[in-house]
């Protein structure tokens, strides 16, 4: 994984091979469980915290 961040259908499918869902991580995102910034409309989620978390 090369990028810094990634986008939530990124996260969803490339991170977990489409096994979580995009309304899932926006879900855990509004939680607070899973970290992540805004830029614009855009949501966007470290790639080094998906590692930290789910690795």
């Amino acid at each position: 994984m090369d990028k810094r961040f990634l986008t939530v259908k990124e996260t969803s499918q490339i991170f977990f091979e489409g096994k979580i869902s995009v309304s899932s991580l926006y879900r855990l995102i509004t939680a607070g469980e899973l970290p992540a910034i805004k830029i614009g409309k855009k949501v966007l989620i470290n790639t080094e915290t998906l590692k930290q978390k789910y690795v």
